[in-house]
């Protein structure tokens, strides 16, 4: 999962408590065993500096050395926005969805996708503004550019959510004009998150199914391959997989081609249901889903495997599109 997340202050002092316990029996050394990797790479440089070192780190000076070795220098504007995310984003433990990667309802959660925050979102607004403020003299590095992303979408997956609350209200008062405005915007995030991600090569639907594809010598090879790839970042099984959306990937490709299409499958019933009067079938609805679910896993439409556009341009862009929009819903100015 490729949200932000991660409890730095735990990883600073743990490996050396439990070095230095007692009880440590045949402890020697430390190592990760973790279900998913390429994501949140501050996480793991903070564990690993552990195998040069038996006595806690201190974060503070853990993280300038950190940040001058990422970006290959000292600069005021990002150091502000880390120390924003240190305290937000890498302060807890646990995972932390958006309501576009979870499978369409009207309530906040839903199997393997639970969007309470433990922080204060309009704090990483304001890192993502402090990250925006070095484009100038960092817009070229490699790691800014990533990091750049990751913060900006962070904040428009946290905003999903509200919007996602606000057409579930809509649902209950029965208020069409304002559900098909929501819901309009819910969209339209969709599609915004997704050009986000698909400025770098990292977050690239098209890139995981290309490469699993080219391990295929035959042309039935390759097609399992993919649909094992597509299965592993949705499904996590069959169609009726109790794991579904475990992997909660937000990847380019995976939020125009996976998520919108079945919230749009959401959208178009509630629509409906509002218009004619009847009531919402849940069960029947999640029926539908699952099965236009099961026919993308078997799918074999193309999705871009190159990036497209300039992480700091369209950076910019969603912000300026958003700022203000996230001023009003969470009654803050910059």
């Amino acid at each position: 999962r490729n949200m932000l997340f991660g409890n730095a202050l735990k990883l600073a002092e743990e490996p050396s408590r439990v070095l230095a316990d007692p009880a440590k029996g045949q402890l020697l050394g430390l190592g990760a065993v973790p279900e998913g990797i390429e994501q949140n790479p501050v996480i793991y440089s903070l564990l690993f500096s552990h195998i040069w070192r038996n006595t806690a780190v201190e974060l503070d000076e853990w993280f300038e050395t950190y940040l001058e070795s990422r970006y290959g220098c000292r600069d005021e504007a990002v150091e502000k926005a880390w120390d924003i995310l240190r305290k937000t984003v890498y302060a807890n433990e646990g995972n932390y969805e958006s309501a576009i990667t979870a499978r369409p309802t009207f309530e906040k959660h839903n199997n393997w996708a639970y969007t309470d925050i433990p922080y204060d979102p309009v704090e990483v607004i304001k890192a993502w503004k402090y990250l925006l403020q070095a484009a100038d003299r960092l817009g070229k590095n490699p790691c800014y550019r990533y990091d750049l992303i990751l913060v900006g979408k962070q904040v428009l997956a946290n905003y999903a959510t509200i919007i996602q609350q606000k057409f579930g209200e809509d649902y209950r008062t029965k208020d069409l004009p304002a559900f098909t405005r929501n819901s309009r915007e819910f969209m339209e995030l969709i599609d915004d998150m997704d050009e986000l991600m698909g400025t770098h090569e990292a977050f690239l639907l098209g890139k995981w199914l290309e490469d699993a594809r080219s391990w295929g010598k035959t042309a039935s090879e390759k097609q399992l391959y993919e649909k094992n790839a597509r299965d592993q970042i949705t499904l996590w099984g069959g169609k009726d997989a109790v794991l579904h959306d475990y992997a909660s990937k937000q990847w380019s490709g995976l939020f125009k081609g996976f998520y919108k299409g079945r919230w749009q499958l959401f959208i178009d019933e509630v629509y409906d249901c509002i218009k004619t009067g009847r009531k919402y079938d849940h069960t029947a609805s999640d029926d539908r889903v699952r099965s236009w679910e099961w026919e993308w896993v078997n799918g074999q439409e193309k999705y871009p495997a190159v990036p497209q556009g300039d992480p700091v341009v369209v950076s910019e862009r969603m912000f300026g599109k958003y700022i203000k929009k996230l001023q009003q819903v969470y009654d803050v100015n910059f």
